[in-house]
């Protein structure tokens, strides 16, 4: 949906302090081993958040009728503050953490949280500047943009990773030129 400059950036200050919050509160209230387990899960958050990423891009943003017809508006308007308020996506994270920490634990679910947050927060720089900033051609920002920038224009119903290109290879979505287009002689 289409934000005011405020509520587009919101997320980019609101993400990084609960991380930053979670994280103090675990390395001064859990002993040494406590604190190796929590970044263990915050790893495991972090890694999974990738597969959350591809998995609400490809299905949720692309094949569910609201947010499909919602999503296209950001296809078609790249540049414009288009995304999700920091009310509603905190609201979904804090329905996936809560039960988490009532069934599993302060220390499970507050690490995986923090590394799912982190890639959340990582996931809205990468594709913040995937269209809003000029970077360097050898840089993973300009990877990441070049393929997203395909996904916008020439592939839509591939390259759905926007951090990374792993899923997309995992599950046979990532544009190759060979396989999409035939070779010119």
């Amino acid at each position: 949906m289409h934000l005011s400059r405020t509520w587009y950036y919101a997320d980019f200050y609101v993400y990084p302090a609960v991380a930053a919050g979670l994280t103090a509160h675990a390395v001064l209230t859990l002993p040494a081993r406590g604190v190796a387990g929590w970044a263990a899960w915050a790893v495991v958050g972090l890694a999974l958040w990738t597969l959350v990423e591809y998995g609400m891009h490809r299905i949720v943003f692309h094949r569910i009728a609201y947010f499909d017809r919602m999503h296209e508006v950001h296809h078609h308007s790249p540049v414009e503050m288009i995304g999700t308020p920091v009310w509603l996506s905190g609201m979904a994270m804090a329905a996936v953490l809560l039960p988490l920490w009532l069934a599993f634990g302060e220390r499970f679910a507050s690490g995986f949280g923090t590394g799912m947050i982190v890639g959340y927060f990582w996931y809205m720089v990468v594709h913040h500047a995937t269209h809003h900033w000029v970077v360097d051609h050898r840089s993973y920002f300009y990877a990441a943009k070049r393929r997203h920038a395909l996904h916008h224009h020439i592939c839509p119903d591939q390259n759905f990773g926007v951090t990374t290109d792993f899923w997309d290879m995992v599950f046979g979505t990532a544009f190759r030129r060979d396989k999409t287009r035939p070779r010119q002689a």
